[in-house]
């Protein structure tokens, strides 16, 4: 339920997910950025709030395809992924 919750709340807000959007039923999420910078930003800015994601840059992928790796579970209540969509979704 939260994989499928965390897609709905994604594609309204417009962000790009690793697989097109598709449902990914993995508990592993990656969320794609346009470069590096802005992955970093993404990172910063959540890892203030307290909320631990990885980020995946060059050399480990492609200059031109870095992300965001989110690990969610069903601990995580919908509270949970509202923010961490609404600061993903966040500009600086």
């Amino acid at each position: 339920d939260n994989i499928t919750y965390f897609h709905q709340l994604a594609q309204k807000t417009g962000l790009t997910l690793n697989n097109h959007n598709a449902v990914n039923q993995s508990a592993i999420q990656l969320l794609v950025y346009p470069d590096q910078e802005n992955v970093i930003q993404a990172y910063n800015r959540l890892y203030k709030r307290h909320i631990l994601v990885g980020k995946i840059v060059y050399p480990t992928v492609a200059k031109d395809k870095p992300r965001v790796r989110i690990s969610l579970n069903s601990q995580h209540e919908p509270v949970d992924i509202e923010q961490l969509i609404t600061h993903l979704a966040a500009e600086d």
